[in-house]
Order: C-alpha cells, then structure tokens, then sequence
C-alpha cells in the first residue's frame, strides 16, 4: 500500500533537519578548533622566542669581550658588527618558525660590559598569525608580538689582547 501524500509531506518536513543541526554544531567547533591550532602555534612561536632571547643572551656574553682586531672596537662593548652577531645569534632560531625573521627587536640593557656584569637581551618578535579564522580568535588580528628576556653574566677574558 502506497503512503497517501500527507505522510510524505511529513516525512519530506523532517529530513532536512539533521543537516541544520549539522551545520549548527560544525561550524562553531571547526571555529574553535582552528583557533585552538593557531593557540597552539603562538604558543610554539613563544617557545621560540624565549630560545633565541637565550642564544642572544649568550652570543653576547661571549662576543662583548671578544678580540678587537676582528670586531674594530675596544672590548666590552655591544655596538657595531658585535650587535650584528649578537642579532644573528637571535635570528637563527627564529628561522625555524618559517616566517621573516626580519620583524625582530633586539634590545641590550646597556652598550658597554665588564667582565663579570650581567648582560640582559629583551627580544620583541612580530609573529604572523596564518591560520584562517584562527588568527582572530587567538591572535585577535593578523599579528602577535611575543617578547622574551634572558640575561647571562659577561664572561670577558682575564687578559688583554695584544696589538695585530
């Protein structure tokens, strides 16, 4: 016996639902999960930072008090090509981020050391938030500056190097 009209009407009312309900749920998860990746990658970018704030940090105890044939100044101080390789020594960790490590800030606490005194490095970064969606829900725009500050004591040398 063939269904009369009235109940394909109902049946044809009630088959669309599911795919509402569907909709109603996926999106706002699939919104949160994408900004739970993007959480996740700033999270990573934060790691990041604070290692290349660190390598920074010991770059320049090491290279302050370096020899002053190769770096042209007096030693103790972080100008010049020495605060060229203190920057270098923070960038290459930030490359592994695999985005422009030209957005990165590097301040010294002071432009002159002496042996034993405390070297202080602060590292601003400007991290691109890329995922879709994600980007506004964690980042709350397209970029999130990171900052991280490590210090190390300047590890200058006993001695005074001799004229070339």
């Amino acid at each position: 016996m063939k269904p009369s009209g009235l109940d394909r009407g109902k049946a044809r009312g009630t088959e669309g639902a599911v795919y509402v309900e569907f909709l109603a749920v996926f999106f706002p998860l699939f919104s949160f999960f994408l900004g739970l990746v993007q959480l996740m990658f700033v999270h990573t970018a934060s790691i990041v930072t604070s290692h290349a704030a660190i390598s920074a940090a010991r770059a320049a105890a090491v290279v302050v008090s370096d020899n002053p044939a190769y770096y042209g100044s007096n030693p103790g101080s972080a100008t010049g090509a020495r605060l060229v390789d203190i920057t270098r020594a923070a960038k290459i960790p930030l490359s592994a981020l695999g985005t422009d490590s030209s957005a990165v800030d590097l301040k010294l606490d002071s432009g002159s050391y002496g042996r034993n005194q405390l070297i202080t490095v602060t590292l601003e970064y400007e991290y691109k938030c890329r995922v879709p969606l994600g980007n506004l829900i964690a980042c709350g725009g397209t970029t999130k500056k990171i900052k991280a500050e490590a210090s190390m004591p300047n590890q200058g040398a006993d001695y005074v190097y001799s004229p070339p």
